[in-house]
C-alpha cells in the first residue's frame, strides 16, 4: 500500500526513464527512513497507519525540473551510443552542444586530465597536467646552432654521435637537434677567415693579429647588450695572456711524412681576460665590438715554466740561476747580496709561474728532508747516495700509507713525475702531517702555503705587505737550512715577487699558467678521437678546429659551467690581499 501511495504519488513510472539517478539518492534515503518506522510498529499496517498518518502525507520525493510539464513517454529509436564508440560527425556534435563557451581552457583540461585520470590512463592525464603548468612553446623546442655546438664539447660527441643522437630523437617526434650541416656553420664562426690561418704537415698557424681581434668580435656579441648600455663608451682594452709548452707523448699514426716523425708537440695558448674599473670595484667583463669602440690589445707572456723564462731572458743562461738578477745557487741565501742585485726588466715580464711554484716549493722541501741525515745541498760519495735513498723510499711510503699520495714517482712514458699540482696542494693542506713525515719545521711549511694561496687567490695583493712576509719567510728558510742552496723558483716568489705584482695590471693570479696545463689533456683528447688520419695535415687542421671551438668565449657561455670544489683559504691570505679585493672576497 504504501509503494503503490508512493508510486503514484512521484509518477514512478515517469520518474524511472527521464530521472533514474535523482530519482534513487531521494527514493533510498526514503526507504531507510521506512524501514525504521515500520520497525517501531512491529510490522504491523495498523499500528504503522495510526502513528504515521501525518508523516505519510508528505512529499518524499523532491520535485524535478520540469516535472509538471512532462508527460509520460516512451523511449524509441536507435540506442544511444556511447562517446567512443560514435562516429567523429557525431562526435563533433556532441562537444558542439556542450556549454563550452562558460569554461576555461584550464578548466577544460583538467577536466580531461581527472577523467583519464579515472580511466586508468594515468601517462595521458600527466601530459595533460604538465600542459596546465607549462605551457607548450613551439618557438623555443629546438637548440640554436651554438647550443648545439656547445653540447657536442660539452659530452664529447663525434659526427657520427651527434647524427644519431638527433636521428633518435626525430624519430620520437623531437625536433630538438638542428642538422649537422647547419651546425657546421656554428662552427666556422669560432675561427678567422681560412686567408688568415694555414695548415701543413708539421704545424698550425693563426695569424696573431686576426686571433686577438676575432677574439675581441666573439665577446662583444657576447655581452652586446652590456656595450650598448654604454653611451658613453669609446675606448676598451683587452688583456691576453699568451705562453706556450711542450706537449709529449702524443701517437704516431701511419701517416706519409718526408721528415722525420716527432712524437713531441708545440702548443701555444692564448686565454683571455679582460677588467674594467666600474665604482671602484673590479670587474671581470668579456667586450664585444660596436661603432666607434677601440679596442686596445695588451699581451701579457706569462703562461711560461721556469724552463722558458730561462731561455727568454737576458739576464742567465743557466736554469738554476734567477732569471729575473742571475743570482747563482750558491749566493741566493746570501738574501743581502740577493736583494741588492740588478734586475732586468724583461725577466719581470713571465710572471711567477704560479702552478710551478707549488710543485717547486713541495719538491724543495721533499730534498732538503731526503739529505737531513748528511746536510749536503751536493752528494756525490756513494754511501751518502745511498743514505739518501733508503730516506727516500721511507718517506714516499708513508705518504702513500698515511695521506695517500704518491710522491717523486717517475709516470708511464718517460717524461715527467707524479709530482703536480694537486698533489702539492693536498701536500701544503696537510701541514702538520707533511712536517711529520719530512722532520721538517711546521711553521716554515705554512709559511709558504700562506704564500702560494695568496698567489694562486686571483685578488689583488699588496705588494708592500707580501714583501715583508716572504723577507721573514725567507729568513726562516736560511736559519733553518742553511746547507741547502735555496732553489731560483722559490727565490723569485720570496725576493722578486712583489716587484713582478707591482708590475702587472691584473691580480697575478688571473696570469698562471694553469690553464694551459689543464689543456694538455684536451689537446691529446682532440689528437685521438675528433682528427682524421688520412693525412698529417688533416690530423692538424681538425685539430685546430676543435681547439678553437672549445675556448671560444661565446660557445664557453653556453656549456655546462663546472664548478670545483674551493678550500677555505688560511689564516694570515686575507693579511696581504688589499681593502678593494677584501670587499670582493666577501
Amino acid at each position: 500500500m504504501v509503494y503503490l501511495c508512493l508510486m503514484k504519488k512521484t509518477n514512478f513510472m515517469f520518474i524511472i526513464r527521464e530521472y533514474c539517478s535523482e530519482f534513487d539518492a531521494q527514493f533510498v534515503t526514503f526507504l531507510s527512513k521506512y524501514r525504521k518506522r515500520w520497525s517501531l510498529s512491529k510490522r504491523i499496517d495498523e499500528n504503522f497507519m495510526k502513528h504515521n498518518s501525518v508523516w505519510l502525507q508528505k512529499d518524499f520525493i523532491k520535485s524535478f525540473k520540469n516535472q509538471d510539464n512532462k508527460t509520460e513517454s516512451i523511449v524509441s529509436g536507435r540506442p544511444v551510443k556511447l562517446f567512443d564508440d560514435s562516429s567523429n560527425k557525431t562526435k563533433s556534435r556532441k562537444v558542439a552542444a556542450m556549454d563550452l563557451l562558460t569554461c576555461s581552457s584550464n578548466e577544460l583540461l583538467y577536466a580531461s586530465s581527472f577523467n583519464l585520470f579515472k580511466d586508468s590512463r594515468r601517462k595521458d592525464a600527466k601530459v595533460r597536467s604538465l600542459s596546465i603548468k607549462q605551457p607548450f612553446d613551439t618557438e623555443h623546442t629546438q637548440n640554436t646552432l651554438n647550443e648545439a655546438l656547445a653540447l657536442i664539447l660539452d659530452i664529447d660527441m663525434s659526427k657520427s654521435d651527434y647524427q644519431r643522437l638527433r636521428n633518435n630523437a626525430l624519430s620520437k617526434g623531437c625536433h630538438l637537434y638542428p642538422a649537422y650541416n647547419d651546425v657546421r656553420a656554428a662552427k666556422e664562426q669560432c675561427l678567422p677567415e681560412k686567408t688568415l690561418w694555414t695548415v701543413n704537415d708539421f704545424s698550425a698557424e693563426i695569424n696573431f693579429q686576426a686571433l686577438v681581434d676575432h677574439t675581441a668580435i666573439r665577446l662583444i656579441q657576447l655581452q652586446k647588450q652590456v656595450i650598448d648600455s654604454m653611451n658613453d663608451l669609446e675606448r676598451l682594452t683587452l688583456y691576453s695572456k699568451v705562453g706556450f709548452d711542450g706537449s709529449t707523448s702524443q701517437r704516431i699514426y701511419n701517416q706519409v711524412t718526408v721528415e722525420k716523425e716527432n712524437r713531441d708537440l708545440l702548443e701555444e695558448a692564448i686565454l683571455k681576460q679582460e677588467n674594467q674599473f666600474i665604482n671602484n670595484s673590479i670587474a671581470n667583463l668579456s667586450l664585444t665590438f660596436c661603432e666607434n669602440l677601440t679596442i686596445l690589445h695588451k699581451i701579457e707572456i706569462t703562461m711560461v715554466d721556469g724552463k722558458v723564462a730561462t731561455a727568454l731572458s737576458t739576464a742567465t743562461t743557466s736554469s738554476q740561476c734567477c732569471s729575473v738578477c742571475g743570482c747563482s745557487p750558491k749566493k741566493m741565501n746570501d738574501l743581502n747580496a740577493a736583494k741588492n742585485m740588478p734586475l732586468t726588466e724583461i725577466g719581470l715580464c713571465f710572471g711567477l709561474s704560479t702552478l710551478h711554484a707549488w710543485i717547486k716549493s713541495m719538491e724543495c722541501l721533499l730534498k732538503i728532508s731526503y739529505k737531513l741525515t748528511v746536510k749536503k745541498w751536493a752528494t756525490r760519495t756513494i754511501s751518502e747516495k745511498k743514505i739518501i735513498q733508503e730516506r727516500k723510499q721511507k718517506i714516499q711510503i708513508r705518504f702513500r700509507d698515511e695521506v695517500g699520495l704518491i710522491i717523486d714517482m717517475p709516470t708511464s712514458g718517460g717524461s715527467g713525475s707524479s709530482n703536480n699540482g694537486n698533489t702539492a696542494r693536498k701536500f701544503f693542506q696537510n701541514a702538520e702531517k707533511s712536517a711529520q713525515i719530512l722532520e721538517l719545521d711546521v711553521s716554515m711549511i705554512k709559511m709558504l702555503h700562506v704564500i702560494l694561496c695568496t698567489l694562486s687567490s686571483n685578488f689583488l695583493i699588496d705588494s708592500s705587505l707580501f714583501r715583508e712576509y716572504c723577507y721573514k719567510t725567507a729568513e726562516k728558510y736560511v736559519i733553518l737550512y742553511p746547507w741547502y742552496h735555496m732553489p731560483q723558483s722559490l727565490h723569485h716568489i720570496l725576493v722578486h715577487g712583489w716587484q713582478v705584482l707591482e708590475r702587472m695590471a691584473l691580480p697575478i693570479g688571473m696570469l698562471s699558467e694553469e690553464a694551459q696545463e689543464a689543456q694538455n689533456k684536451n689537446f691529446k683528447k682532440f689528437r685521438e678521437s675528433f682528427s682524421r688520419k688520412c693525412s698529417r695535415s688533416k690530423t692538424n687542421e681538425d685539430l685546430l678546429r676543435r681547439l678553437m671551438c672549445s675556448s671560444d668565449p661565446l660557445i664557453s657561455s653556453l656549456r655546462k659551467p663546472h664548478h670545483p670544489k674551493k678550500n677555505a683559504l688560511p689564516n694570515g691570505v686575507f693579511d696581504l690581499l688589499k681593502e678593494v679585493t677584501m670587499q670582493n672576497a666577501c
